[in-house]
């Protein structure tokens, strides 16, 4: 018959841990991989829609990579994260569509600046897919200030042909405005010499 040894829990516990561990950098790993093959794909691609499309799938897992990074965090720089998301995005467009930002430092509960990231991602990816048809050339200007009335203000503004934004129905106005109430702020679009999106939404104490 076998005989079966009790470890010590110290062992046990260690053993356990660099496991748990090597299957982590694994993971990360195989993550990292699917990453680099979207954005390569991002170049090769001739065409905008996919390209956007690819950017958008390239950024979600990105955000895995940064929820990792932040170790479920209470609170997060909303600034920081968007200037990172907006540069993530346009990365497969150099030389086309230049991106500028202006985000200050701002501090937000994890919850908010996940809702906060949500809503710019969508824009993005709206202006990414239509702002720019034929191999246009243009800009799309991040913005993220504090007001002088206790809000803060999101703008993300690009100088395409007018179409950056999504129809008054489409679902992702729904999913942007339901990410608004989240904030308890206020959504506008605005359409003329390319097109704006702007989000005001208190800042809580």
């Amino acid at each position: 018959m076998g005989e079966h040894t009790q470890r010590g829990p110290d062992v046990g516990l260690a053993q356990l841990s660099e496991r748990l561990n090597q299957r982590l950098h694994s993971a990360n790993g195989a993550l990292q991989l699917a990453i680099s093959n979207l954005r390569r794909q991002m170049r090769l691609t001739p065409h905008d829609e996919v390209r956007a499309a690819l950017a958008a799938a390239a950024t979600q897992l990105e955000a895995l990579q940064l929820q990792d990074a932040l170790g479920g965090a209470d609170e997060v720089d909303a600034g920081a994260a968007l200037c990172q998301l907006a540069e993530a995005m346009t990365a497969g467009f150099e030389g086309r569509v230049t991106i500028l930002w202006h985000c200050a430092r701002l501090t937000l509960p994890s919850e908010a600046a996940e809702a906060l990231l949500q809503i710019a991602q969508e824009a993005l990816t709206n202006a990414l897919r239509h702002a720019f048809p034929d191999g246009r050339s243009g800009t799309i200007l991040v913005t993220l200030q504090p007001t002088d009335d206790g809000e803060a203000e999101l703008g993300i503004v690009d100088d395409g042909i007018g179409a950056g934004g999504p129809p008054d129905d489409g679902v992702g106005t729904a999913l942007m405005r339901r990410f608004a109430r989240r904030l308890g702020g206020t959504l506008t679009f605005a359409a003329g010499d390319g097109y704006a999106l702007r989000l005001r939404f208190p800042l809580r104490a």
